[in-house]
Order: structure tokens, then sequence, then C-alpha cells
């Protein structure tokens, strides 16, 4: 293998041991235990980074590859599917039918995600989007909703408010990343057509949540900025798939 493939599997390979490390962090503490939860959180958050600069390093490095797809699924599968499903795991009652079936859901849901994303890559991909949600954008919504609740809440998990909607969230989003519905990337979520939604070059969403993210960065408040952020990338999803439909029945 030449030197440069490494560059980008470096990146994943880091992904891929920052999900092993926030799983044996979480099976290693008590249930009740806020801060070794938000650790876990926190690792998965870290992960996310590397996880959106390999497949970028990969096309700016010319190596791109089979291999590398494969392996940034597997370890996408351990870092945003086992991981997340790990940490309701422990915070929900164990006995509970219906949320133990709500962790399954997102793991099986994950796993056919990534099985689809593969053998359909290329051909059902529009430019710039997915089909389904990524799994980065569905563990970014578990993860994003427990750091907005635990900060909020003054690290109160014990409520059943809290395990009801997280179970609810989890399902959710395992059935939307195996949905039909096409989710932005990264580098296409902020982009907007009409002019009235840009000041100069950049839209308004970019502006707002650049501004969100640098008052939360210098008042020590970083853990609220991914919930808000992840309703965006859904309610963005669903704006975009209501708006092709009016278009595709204009032509009906």
């Amino acid at each position: 293998m030449q030197f440069k493939y490494l560059i980008p599997n470096s990146f994943t390979t880091i992904n891929l041991l920052l999900g092993v490390l926030s799983i044996f962090n979480i099976l290693n503490i008590q249930q009740d235990d806020i801060t070794g939860i938000i650790k876990s959180l926190w690792i998965i958050v870290i992960a996310g980074f590397f996880d959106g600069f390999d497949g970028k390093l990969a096309r700016m490095t010319n190596t791109q590859s089979k291999f590398g797809v494969e392996y940034d699924s597997l370890a996408d599968l351990v870092t945003f599917v086992l991981a997340p499903a790990f940490i309701v795991y422990k915070i929900i009652p164990q006995n509970n039918l219906f949320f133990m079936s709500t962790v399954l859901i997102y793991i099986v849901a994950g796993a056919l995600r990534l099985a689809r994303f593969n053998v359909v890559q290329g051909s059902e991909k529009k430019k710039g989007k997915f089909l389904g949600l990524p799994t980065p954008g569905a563990s970014g919504t578990i993860i994003g909703y427990m750091l907005f609740y635990i900060y909020w809440k003054d690290c109160n998990i014990n409520y059943s408010f809290f395990i009801t909607t997280l179970s609810v969230i989890t399902m959710v989003s395992g059935f939307l990343m195996i949905s039909n519905i096409y989710y932005d990337n990264v580098y296409t979520m902020f982009k907007v057509e009409s002019r009235l939604f840009k000041i100069g070059k950049f839209s308004i969403p970019f502006i707002v949540f650049l501004g969100l993210l640098i008052f939360l960065l210098l008042t020590n408040r970083l853990y609220y900025f991914f919930f808000p952020l992840s309703v965006y990338y859904h309610l963005r999803a669903f704006y975009n798939m209501i708006k092709e439909k009016e278009r595709a029945n204009q032509y009906v």
C-alpha cells in the first residue's frame, strides 16, 4: 500500500478507535454516572470530525478506493451506530420491551443503511445528497438531544420524559436512515438558491449557525449547539422533499 493511501485511512482508523473507546467507557460505568455518559458522548462528537475528513482527504490525494469505502462503513457502524446504541441502552430501563426495541431497531437500521449506501453508491445518490439519513446524522441527532437535555436539566436523566423521548428519537432516527428521503451532505446543508435567504455570498442559515457556534464557544456552552443543528438538518430534508413533490406534480 502506498503511503498516500494511509492518510485518509488513518483518519478512518481514528474514527473507529474513538467509537470503540466510547463503547468501552460506557460499559465500565454505572447507569447514573452522568460524567461517564457525557464523556462517551463527546468521544463520538470528536470521532465525527475525523469521519468528516477521511473522504475529503481521499479525494484530495486521489486515493479513493473500494477498500476505503468498505473500511469507512465498518468504522461508521461502530462509532455512529453501535456506540450511540450502547449509550442509550445504558440509560433506558433494560426490562422494558419498547425501550429495548428502539435500540435494536436503530442498530439494524444503521447496518442496513450502510449496506445500502455501499451497494447503490453512485447510482441513486443525487449530487451533494445521500439517500436516507447518514449514520453520523442519526447519531448526531441522538447525541445532540442528550447533551442538550442533560445540561439543560443540570445532569438529571431520571425523568421519564427524557427516557421516553430519547427512545422515540432513537427509533425515528433508525427509520429515517432506511427511508427514501434525501439528506444533504455537510458541504451543501447550508446552500440556498433564493437570494432572499442570502447576505452577500453566504446563506442566512449559515450565518445564523456560525453566529450561534461562536456565541456558544465564547460562553463555554458548546453542548447546546448540536441539537438545533440536527433539527435544522431534518427540517431541510423534509422541506426539500416537499418542494420536489410540488415540482413533480406540476408536470403531471
